[in-house]
């Protein structure tokens, strides 16, 4: 679950280290290095469960923005500031 909170919304970074930490974990397990197999896991559970609470943290941010009625505002104030001549 975690997976898809993560990866497809935001902070793929994140969700990148987790998966290269997770594919290590079969080549030193059959490779007898079992420590080392278990702290790779460890570690990709870390990554992915940050990734996955920044990703609720981003939708949850985007949610607040459509319920409280500022969505519109934040994107008009986006549109003024950074927007040039040319992008009309």
């Amino acid at each position: 679950m975690a997976f898809y909170i993560s990866d497809p919304l935001l902070l793929q970074r994140f969700g990148i280290v987790g998966i290269v930490y997770a594919a290590r974990v079969d080549s030193l397990y059959y490779a007898g290095k079992y420590s080392e197999s278990e702290q790779s896991a460890r570690q990709a559970r870390t990554w992915t469960l940050i990734a996955a609470a920044v990703g609720l943290l981003y939708v949850i941010g985007w949610v607040s923005l459509l319920i409280t009625g500022n969505f519109v505002e934040y994107m008009e104030n986006i549109i003024e500031n950074s927007a040039s001549g040319y992008n009309f």
